[in-house]
């Protein structure tokens, strides 16, 4: 996948391809980079050429990226076809209600709850593996679930919702 990141009056490309459970990561101008990643809600774990790196990412309005890597701050702009297609998924959630979506592309392994079932902040409500890793996806709200959009074995891409909880 390409992207273009923006930071400030520079534009770098991108090229992030995944093999055997790894990312290499070609940065225009910096040379290319071995890279596995964990993914928690808003933060990575990364190893990058062997040397182990968190990162905390925040995201304004969809369209500014700040980075905390090691202590260092990075801000830029991020373009590609898979940030239009994010905006489009999260365009599409139902009004009002709460969503819990896939962060990355994975499989659903288990439903742990059902339409109708009343959960409680952070109970589980399915197990999804990702990057050979079993995530157990919490709510993030008291609620009920409203909708279950996927089932189990179910491939699902990043930005994919998978249950939709109301109050």
């Amino acid at each position: 996948m390409i992207f273009e990141a923006n930071f400030g009056e520079r534009t770098l490309r991108i090229d992030v391809n995944q093999t055997n459970g790894l990312y290499l990561i070609h940065i225009e101008g910096h040379g290319t980079f071995e890279v596995d990643a964990k993914f928690f809600d808003s933060s990575l774990s990364l190893i990058i050429h062997g040397a182990s790196h968190f990162a905390a990412i925040d995201v304004q309005n969809h369209a500014l990226y700040t980075v905390n890597l090691d202590g260092r701050q990075l801000s830029f702009d991020l373009l590609s076809e898979a940030k239009a297609l994010r905006h489009f998924l999260k365009s599409t959630r139902p009004q009002g209600s709460t969503v819990i979506e896939a962060k990355m592309p994975g499989k659903i392994v288990k439903i742990l709850a059902k339409v109708g079932d009343s959960v409680q902040i952070d109970e589980g409500v399915l197990i999804m593996e990702a990057m050979k890793m079993e995530n157990e996806l919490r709510s993030p709200i008291n609620g009920k679930i409203k909708e279950m959009k996927v089932s189990e074995g179910q491939a699902v891409e990043a930005g994919a919702i998978l249950v939709v909880l109301e109050q």
